[in-house]
């Protein structure tokens, strides 16, 4: 019988042997071209990796993410404040020299979200701070799955991730296959995506209070990157 649940409770300390691929310097260093020094705040900020390199790059980092259970594993590796909360409508006194978003801007699902989170990130930056943010997922892309490997030891991890558009949202979901010392496991999580095009993106931001440009990391990756300053 399949399991319904959330994988990243009931395999945190697994989710970073997924992620030993992912090339976390590259955005990094494009995040330094941007924003030379200060404080950055790091909306999803998941397990910390990208907050750990940022900290032993001289930055003061806070973040927060959603899921209690990763903000444990980021508490770990990196000195700051990381808190829970939802770019929704999430809070904080205080002002911050750049915000980033990485991976994790689809997770509002229509415009009036989209809204409510560039008027939190505007008004958690100091003037003249930047937002800068990526998105994979765009509005008119079609279904797609990825898998995600890892094979150690003892321990094997799968992760087959898979969305596909359902009205005007992307129902997705991730499974999770783990097998450690012959014993198999597995968990799936079902979510929702929300998809923008480029033009829809930069209209909000403008509307926001924001001057945005769109880039890339580098001439081989098709993934849009926002650098936003606030007005």
């Amino acid at each position: 019988m399949r399991e319904k649940m959330n994988p990243y409770k009931k395999f945190v300390n697994y989710l970073d042997y997924l992620h030993l691929t992912k090339d976390y310097e590259k955005e990094i260093n494009f995040i330094e071209k941007f924003i030379k020094k200060g404080k950055i705040l790091i909306a999803a900020c998941f397990t910390g990796n990208r907050a750990k390199l940022l900290s032993e790059k001289g930055y003061s980092v806070s973040g927060f993410d959603l899921n209690p259970c990763v903000l444990d594993i980021c508490r770990k590796k990196v000195k700051g404040n990381f808190f829970r909360a939802d770019m929704k409508d999430f809070k904080t006194s205080e002002k911050f020299d750049g915000i980033i978003c990485l991976r994790a801007i689809n997770y509002n699902l229509n415009e009036k979200e989209l809204k409510k989170t560039f008027s939190n990130f505007k008004n958690s930056l100091k003037k003249g701070g930047l937002l800068i943010f990526d998105m994979g997922l765009k509005k008119g892309d079609g279904s797609s799955t990825k898998i995600d490997e890892y094979h150690g030891g003892n321990l094997h991890i799968t992760r087959l991730t898979h969305w596909e558009p359902s009205g005007k949202i992307y129902e997705a979901w991730d499974a999770i296959f783990i097998k450690k010392n012959g014993k198999f496991d597995f968990g799936i999580h079902e979510y929702n995506l929300g998809a923008f095009s480029v033009n829809e993106i930069i209209r909000i931001l403008e509307n926001s209070g924001f001057d945005a440009s769109v880039k890339k990391y580098d001439k081989k990756t098709k993934r849009k990157v926002f650098v936003c300053r606030k007005n």
